[in-house]
């Protein structure tokens, strides 16, 4: 299949629209890692009526430790989930086989990497919270993509909350709309379903399915963004590698705008009439010196007389 996730910056609609074939395309290995992973622990907590924190706090000791302990596995089958589905939209995108046990076994090993840098993103956000709101809102966008930049990239750590940051510097707007419009496309499709939620048990079933289905298609289309921010920074990256490398070829090369006098410093030959010049002034020398004689003194004449 052929996407135009990594040929061009897409706009909401073309996102919305390449997030759907991928989907479609992909939806049986899809949809066998929701099966696998969310919603058996997701039946567990409808059965067990999960409760508020105050709620389970107040409750009986033994069944908050449980219903806690549900809501830690719940969290890490989520994440694995979503980074099994991000490893599966990849491969639709590079034309690659993947299957989704494959991509499963990728997410667990990555797990607790993912777990971790999406622990820091949470304290960086909260500090900022709580001293101005504007900064934890601005952060929180920020690092969106900290997930995938594990599952995708192999980041990890601070290093997978900068990678993250990377992609939406420059275009934080960009994204922030496109997940807005994106929240609001899934608030109406859903708000029928959670409207006949509460006529019977049935529809109530009814509804959460049909809220983990549509969580998991826009779940495909974080990823698509992810994966077009991605390509468009990496090809901002290459123009900036071209521009320097064009810069550096501007530059003049001293061995080739001053080639004779570079020629003349490496065989340190002479000056033309150096030569003519040395033998005159060395001849020139010769006759004075010659003609420097010593004088004869009368006294040694008489002598010799």
């Amino acid at each position: 299949m052929i996407t135009l996730v990594k040929e061009r910056k897409l706009g909401f609609w073309d996102i919305l629209i390449e997030s759907w074939k991928i989907f479609r395309f992909k939806a049986g290995d899809i949809f066998q890692v929701v099966l696998f992973l969310s919603i058996p622990l997701g039946m567990i907590l409808i059965l067990v009526s999960i409760k508020s924190p105050v709620q389970i706090a107040g409750s009986n000791p033994a069944e908050a430790y449980f219903l806690f302990f549900l809501l830690v596995i719940q969290g890490v089958f989520s994440l694995v989930a979503s980074m099994s589905i991000a490893l599966l939209v990849e491969s639709v995108v590079d034309q690659r086989k993947l299957s989704w046990i494959e991509a499963t076994k990728d997410a667990f090993s990555k797990w607790g990497r993912a777990f971790l840098a999406n622990f820091l993103a949470g304290m960086i956000v909260l500090a900022l919270s709580f001293c101005l709101v504007i900064p934890g809102v601005v952060y929180s966008l920020y690092y969106e993509f900290v997930t995938y930049a594990v599952a995708l990239r192999g980041e990890e750590g601070m290093g997978a909350l900068a990678y993250s940051k990377k992609l939406v510097e420059g275009q934080w707007w960009r994204v922030f709309w496109i997940l807005l419009g994106t929240s609001i496309v899934y608030g109406v499709i859903f708000l029928p379903f959670a409207m006949l939620s509460s006529v019977s048990i049935f529809l109530y079933y009814v509804s959460y399915a049909a809220q983990y289905l549509l969580g998991v298609i826009f779940s495909v289309v974080i990823v698509v963004l992810f994966l077009n921010n991605d390509f468009t920074y990496q090809r901002r990256l290459e123009k900036r590698t071209e521009r320097a490398r064009a810069a550096k070829k501007a530059l003049p090369n001293p061995l080739i705008a001053f080639p004779r006098e570079v020629e003349n410093v490496k065989t340190k030959k002479p000056r033309a009439g150096t030569k003519a010049v040395k033998s005159r002034n060395v001849s020139v020398k010769a006759n004075t010196v010659k003609a420097k004689k010593r004088p004869v003194r009368k006294s040694e004449s008489s002598k010799n007389t």
